[in-house]
């Protein structure tokens, strides 16, 4: 009865991923919850917020509220970072992309409705502030982020910085965080 119920898992996994564009497949990672730090394979459906996790013979189900981050390689190759979080109306958890970690990481997802009612979809990159979600629609709310604020507003004038370009926004988030993994030797950060 076990393997019958593990099968049918597995096969609702791979018609979900066959559907859903919203699916990231990982062939390894690890899921931090609010206690523990587990390996596996992971599969992650954004649109149910859910990701299942296999560990040996163990399949287990989590929703958004039931773990903070899940760190894997994709089917390319690709380092990825999803992390839950509360937003909307009705402050559900749900799970973003994270582009740039630190104090006021840069989180994505596309999509996204305050409420189930509103007709109005949110520009698709956010921050996290503690466990709250933060919808990042303008660039005053980008620069309010951050705490030289005067020099990073500087920085994205004199570089032509787009806040609805992802690229931009990437380079942006991870130099005023003190992120070293950006290349980005043609501009000068010695202000920020």
């Amino acid at each position: 009865m076990k393997s019958l119920l593990t099968v049918l898992l597995l096969l609702s996994v791979a018609h979900l991923n066959a559907q859903n564009h919203d699916v990231f497949n990982a062939n390894f990672g690890y899921v931090i919850t609010h206690s523990d730090s587990i390996n596996g394979t992971i599969s992650i459906d954004m649109e149910s917020n859910t990701i299942l996790l296999r560990t040996g013979s163990v399949i287990e189900n989590y929703s958004a509220k039931q773990f903070s981050k899940v760190v894997f390689f994709d089917d390319d190759g690709v380092f990825k970072t999803i992390v839950s979080g509360y937003w909307g109306a009705d402050h559900q958890a749900y799970l973003f992309e994270e582009l740039v970690s630190g104090d006021n990481p840069l989180l994505y997802r596309s999509g996204m409705k305050f409420n189930e009612f509103d007709a109005e979809k949110f520009p698709p990159y956010f921050t996290k502030q503690a466990e709250s979600i933060y919808s990042l629609g303008k660039k005053k709310d980008i620069l309010n982020l951050f705490r030289n604020e005067d020099a990073i507003s500087d920085f994205v004038r004199k570089n032509k910085l787009k806040m609805k370009v992802k690229q931009d926004l990437i380079l942006l988030f991870s130099l005023a965080n003190g992120v070293d993994s950006i290349n980005a030797p043609s501009i000068a950060i010695d202000e920020i």
